[in-house]
């Protein structure tokens, strides 16, 4: 990993996926800031390792993120890496029965989280003329997966989002997606508890993917593993 981009944030740093980025980032040298949830109004910086630290932050909110970067900023100086890990997953019906309510949150959770983070983070970028920020879609938006409409769509508008990013991004600074298949979740093992586990892809893979996209100036890559 290019060690000159140390200071990673990652949302959705709790799941199962995130917590694979974070080791991974922390065992090549990185500082990482995870962001969680956070109830409370106040945000602040609170480190709970070597290298090691967490961050409340809303990323349906755009005021919630630009108090994190500012504050990230102040103790760090830089962010050098953005990962946008936070969403969700949801299957059972088809496109015709799907509620309003579950369009709504596919969108919100997978797509406008995204959207809010990287109009935050791309200035700061900007700023400092340096930056990787990396995205997830799904594989399932060319292969097709029936009754996760909702959620198809959302990680479609994801991928179009990195691809329209990285078009208008120059220099050090990147924008790239993982396209992951299923992804070997406890949570998706629930969701899906007849299917052939051995076929799915770890956190652990992904985690070898977002190293990739920090340590090269690849740009506007959709990778699926």
């Amino acid at each position: 990993m290019n060690q000159k981009f140390s200071n990673c944030v990652i949302t959705g740093v709790s799941g199962a996926t995130g917590s694979a980025i974070r080791s991974r980032l922390l065992e090549n040298g990185a500082t990482v800031i995870g962001s969680f949830r956070s109830t409370h109004d106040t945000q602040e910086l609170l480190k709970i390792g070597s290298n090691d630290y967490q961050i409340g932050m809303n990323p349906k909110d755009p005021s919630s993120i630009k108090s994190a970067i500012n504050i990230i900023s102040q103790e760090l100086h830089q962010i050098h890496v953005w990962i946008n890990v936070v969403g969700g997953f949801e299957m059972g019906s088809a496109i015709e029965d799907y509620p309003a309510e579950v369009w709504e949150r596919m969108w919100s959770l997978n797509y406008l989280t995204v959207l809010n983070s990287t109009q935050a983070i791309i200035p700061h970028f900007k700023l400092f003329q340096t930056g990787r920020l990396i995205n997830f879609g799904s594989a399932a938006v060319a292969d097709g997966m029936p009754y996760a409409g909702p959620y198809l769509v959302s990680k479609a508008a994801v991928q179009a989002l990195t691809k329209a990013t990285a078009a208008e991004l120059k220099g050090d600074i990147t924008c790239n997606a993982i396209l992951p298949t299923i992804i070997d979740t406890p949570t998706n093992r629930n969701a899906m508890p007849d299917a052939d586990y051995s076929e799915w892809v770890t956190p652990e893979s992904i985690a070898t993917q977002v190293i990739s996209f920090i340590s090269n100036i690849s740009n506007g890559r959709l990778i699926r593993i």
